[in-house]
């Protein structure tokens, strides 16, 4: 049986129900030989840590541990922690501290309750025996306190691996998902390679040249590239807008419009592109509806970061956002532009991002850790690299909680390490990954009917990019928030 710490006011709550409605009702007696630990908490100390007091413990009777599954914030000193344990009447609590090398330390709880104990060489042993003296139990009391930062973003020391399709010299590649696959559309500077995944950690399932309808003398625009529902869309050199919807991404044909300056966004089943008339004056064109709107003020002609895609809990629509770019007068951007399939609108109300083109974006989780020690996930959109108009590429991560509203800079433990590069125009996409639960890791009290064995976490892929010197980054990195790699609380 597995007790949480703070059921025992609810079990005499019941008790007291049942007594006022049936007169036959008996109290729980005590008896002499009782050893159970009915509660166990940490004494307030703010300058161990805030809210101390309550960090929740499990209590598991059925193998005698004590131990907080939710681990303290890395870097948390426990030599010196006050413990509270509420037992039925015990003759003997002892508290018996073990440290290698040297003797066993031991704390009479019963007569000096308010000792301090060291819990930082491993599990404390509690030793109680009975009023009668005839039973005698030992728990092992641990205070776990994560080894690593749990809130920093981890990008595993090195790139996960290069880009798919083992093409050497690559100068250009751009990637999208589509259909639930992943394909890098890759030029060596002779060629183009299409190459597709099933996951951003998995060897490609194939590497195509793919065939177009007619000579692009001037090639293609890869960055350009982007997937709608149904199709994925791509310029060619003289503005030419190609289409592929077949599994492969081999043959493209042409979609129709001619002379868009870029691809800025998607929306649905529609490709959307900025186009300059020859008076010099700018619109959107939307393939295949055939809706042209004029450019809207400060809207970006091209340069904006992949679309994102997001719903408010309290509209019927479905929305999508970009970031960046550069305007029709030249400017570069910071803001964040929202459509909803009929208007587009500046959502960017204040933004320490710096203008830029070739922002990376995606949306991703954050956690924040209540009173109670439980860590809650929150959607956050995270921004990170681009260039300047002064070419500088910008290293700094950037995190707004609002869907582009406000935008902030990133702490510490979320800023890239060195051994990152800096990019702009990479792509980024977040993947569900099954993490095992660790073999021989205690199971916490029941927050779900069956224990975890595995779970789901969110990790980041990162694609490509170009690099301060004009060269590409051929590599995939991966990261993840290193919380969401613990096992979860069950």
């Amino acid at each position: 049986m597995i007790k949480k710490s703070n059921c025992l006011s609810a079990l005499i709550a019941a008790s007291a129900l049942v007594a006022a409605c049936n007169s036959e009702y008996e109290p729980a007696i005590v008896t002499s030989e009782n050893v159970e630990v009915s509660s166990f908490s940490l004494t307030e100390d703010s300058k161990v840590l805030s809210n101390l007091d309550s960090v929740f413990f499990s209590i598991d009777l059925v193998n005698a541990q004590i131990f907080n599954a939710d681990s303290l914030p890395y870097g948390t000193k426990v030599s010196r922690l006050i413990p509270k344990i509420t037992t039925q009447g015990v003759s003997v609590a002892e508290l018996i501290v073990t440290r290698a090398g040297k003797a066993d330390t031991t704390y009479n709880y019963l007569t000096n309750p308010t000792d301090s104990i060291d819990f930082s060489n491993g599990p404390v042993k509690l030793r109680l025996v009975s009023q009668s003296g005839s039973v005698e139990r030992s728990y092992q009391i641990k205070v776990n306190v994560h080894k690593v930062k749990s809130d920093s973003l981890e990008w595993g020391g090195a790139a996960l691996s290069r880009l798919p399709g083992n093409i050497s010299g690559v100068i250009e590649s751009q990637t999208v998902e589509f259909n639930g696959r992943f394909y890098t559309m890759l030029s060596d500077g002779s060629a183009y390679y299409v190459s597709e995944q099933e996951h951003p950690a998995a060897a490609p399932l194939s590497t195509v040249k793919p065939e177009l309808p007619y000579n692009h003398v001037q090639g293609l625009d890869l960055r350009s590239m982007h997937a709608c529902e149904n199709a994925v869309y791509i310029l060619g050199g003289d503005g030419t807008l190609l289409k592929n919807s077949d599994p492969g991404l081999q043959r493209w044909e042409t979609a129709g419009p001619t002379g868009w300056h870029s691809i800025v966004a998607t929306y649905a089943d529609q490709v959307i592109g900025s186009v300059e008339a020859a008076d010099g004056s700018w619109s959107l064109a939307y393939w295949p509806s055939g809706k042209t709107q004029a450019l809207p003020d400060g809207f970006p002609v091209h340069g904006t970061s992949q679309t994102i895609s997001y719903r408010f809990e309290m509209s019927s629509t479905s929305n999508v956002l970009i970031v960046g770019g550069v305007t029709a007068k030249g400017t570069f951007t910071s803001d964040c532009w929202s459509y909803d399939g009929r208007n587009w609108a500046k959502l960017t109300r204040k933004s320490e991002i710096l203008p830029m083109e070739g922002i990376t974006v995606l949306p991703y989780f954050t956690t924040r850790t209540g009173d109670d020690w439980v860590s809650d996930r929150y959607a956050t959109l995270v921004a990170f690299g681009g260039r300047n108009g002064l070419g500088i590429i910008s290293r700094d991560v950037y995190l707004s909680y609002d869907f582009g509203v406000q935008w902030v800079k990133a702490g510490e433990l979320m800023q890239l390490p060195d051994y990152v590069p800096a990019t702009m125009y990479a792509q980024a996409f977040v993947v569900d990954q099954e993490l095992p639960a660790r073999a021989g890791a205690l199971f916490a009290p029941s927050r779900i009917v069956r224990p975890v064995t595995s779970w789901e976490c969110p990790y980041i892929y990162v694609y490509g990019g170009s690099l301060s010197n004009g060269t590409i980054s051929d590599n995939i990195w991966r990261a993840v928030i290193n919380r969401f790699t613990f096992k979860p609380v069950e």
